[in-house]
């Protein structure tokens, strides 16, 4: 965490964006941080590629999304939907790797954490009380 009275401030600058349009013509970053959005999207191709085209030579990708491990994925995907109202599309860490691959990302590090979204304790840890609220609110909507 870094202090917002920090030496760091004139340094870093965070932007929330559409990792599908990322409108900063040619400049590169250090560090891209994509936070549980490539699940959600069956075409992962489509953000990575944006992604290595706005890195640095030596920048890095940090990402975290959900990973099927022993668990049929139509069961997860039904449930996600009925919880978030939107059908993910998670892949094996395999299939995650070879994604990263393809799109010429080369993978460092990765950690597999047990998931703890599709139950309320784990919801409410998380993503907070108030954003678990929200999050009930809109998986009761019609798709």
């Amino acid at each position: 965490m870094i202090n917002k009275n920090s030496e760091y401030k004139q340094k870093i600058k965070v932007y929330k964006i559409n990792a599908l349009k990322i409108n900063f013509n040619d400049q590169k970053f250090d560090v891209i941080i994509n936070e549980a959005m490539l699940t959600m999207y069956k075409n992962k191709n489509d953000f990575l590629n944006e992604y290595i085209n706005h890195l640095k030579d030596d920048g890095i990708l940090l990402t975290h999304d959900i990973c099927l491990i022993n668990k049929n994925y139509e069961d997860l995907a039904d449930g996600f939907k009925d919880a978030i109202n939107l059908k993910p599309y998670p892949l094996s860490q395999q299939e995650w790797t070879q994604t990263f691959d393809e799109s010429n990302f080369k993978v460092y590090k990765n950690k597999i954490i047990k998931f703890s979204l599709v139950n309320p304790i784990g919801l409410i840890k998380d993503e907070g009380l108030i954003n678990m609220f929200k999050i009930m609110k809109n998986a009761r909507k019609k798709i």
